[in-house]
């Protein structure tokens, strides 16, 4: 089944003569090329497919809870020492960003686009 996949591969450009946007289309052209007349030959791939995406999706999970619990840790270290009068600063710094950062992000393109 594999065979039929890596033959494909250098044909890339005979398959797709044009470029295309469309998912949907991309996919029933590469559907009926690799497994034109080779229904099981599919269904194997689709399971095949099938555990390959479950497996990258629990590792993708794996890995970004583990950065986020590194990150979690990392901060709570870096703020324990910073002094009080900082922390007071840098929060307001913190929440001035988190409430008027797309105001000032459009405020900056507006002046690099259309200055006065």
């Amino acid at each position: 089944m594999f065979s039929i996949i890596f033959k494909a591969l250098p044909n890339y450009a005979q398959i797709f003569p044009e470029t295309s946007k469309d998912q949907a289309k991309y996919f029933d052209i590469l559907l009926k090329k690799l497994f034109d007349s080779k229904l099981s030959d599919f269904q194997e791939f689709t399971i095949f497919f099938t555990e390959i995406i479950k497996e990258k999706v629990t590792n993708t999970i794996q890995r970004i809870d583990t950065f986020l619990k590194n990150t979690a840790s990392n901060l709570k270290a870096e703020v324990e020492q910073i002094p009080t009068a900082q922390l007071k600063e840098l929060l307001i710094q913190s929440k001035f960003e988190n409430k008027c950062g797309q105001i000032l992000k459009q405020l900056e393109n507006i002046n690099k686009f259309r200055p006065n």
